[in-house]
């Protein structure tokens, strides 16, 4: 029995290894998910159900949404890793989760916050009259 267990173990080693799957359109949804939570949190577009208690909704899904990027970064990286380091080749799927974070990254510094638009127009309104 352990004569068995060891040969398979060594037809197991000796098997020719499968090529790595590259980071696929499941990483890039949870990403594109978590990058449109945290886009609306920061704009301020994040409609809160709870009234008063409106910073511990977003707080909540801020928090989710940043522990979902960081696990889905780490995924991606060890994917990519192994596609272009064990493999040496090169797939198409590697680029959408880098972008959509990047896009997002973008639209949170050049988009204004919601309250100062508001602000604006009662600011527009006040200096009209």
């Amino acid at each position: 029995m352990l004569n068995r267990l060891i040969d398979r173990l060594i037809e197991a080693a000796n098997a020719p290894r499968q090529a790595a799957k590259p980071p696929g359109p499941i990483l890039l949804a949870f990403t594109t998910i978590a990058v449109v939570a945290l886009v609306c949190i920061a704009r301020n577009w994040w409609p809160s159900p709870y009234g008063a208690f409106g910073w511990l909704d977003p707080l909540l899904v801020g928090a989710v949404a940043v522990v979902v990027l960081l696990t889905v970064g780490l995924l991606w990286a060890i994917r990519v890793l192994h596609v272009v380091g064990q493999d040496r080749r090169w797939s198409w799927w590697i680029l959408p989760a880098p972008i959509v974070v990047g896009l997002g990254a973008l639209l949170i510094v050049v988009l204004p916050d919601q309250a100062m638009t508001d602000s604006w127009l009662d600011f527009a309104v006040e200096w009209k009259d």
